[in-house]
């Protein structure tokens, strides 16, 4: 009967050992990468299109900026500048230049602009 126990034992203990993995961890934010201003996306509603650039990485800040276009204070204009990911509306049928502006931690400017 012990030895039945004892077989027990080893196979729960094996089971164990066998059932443990090695965690990886990937690497989320990089310390290098290429900015990038992607097309925008129309969303059907009062000329808005949702912009998206490339994330900010911690230290790091951006600023949205209309290069061209009409600009009218009320009905032209981003959600949020700072943020890479906003929603930008402008006036029905006008063309618009915008800039992404990224600086880094190390005071590297980078622009990208989106037409």
């Amino acid at each position: 009967m012990l030895k039945n126990y004892s077989f027990l034992f080893l196979l729960i203990i094996l089971f164990g050992l066998n059932s443990c993995s090695k965690e990886e961890f990937v690497k989320v934010l990089k310390d290098e990468y290429e900015p990038v201003a992607k097309e925008a996306e129309f969303t059907g509603e009062d000329f808005i299109v949702n912009l998206n650039a490339s994330a900010l990485q911690v230290g790091e800040s951006g600023q949205w900026k209309i290069l061209s276009g009409p600009v009218a204070e009320e009905y032209v204009y981003f959600e949020d500048k700072a943020n890479p990911f906003t929603r930008f509306k402008g006036i029905p049928g006008e063309e618009y230049t915008l800039e992404w502006k990224r600086q880094t931690s190390g005071g590297k400017q980078v622009r990208c602009k989106l037409k």
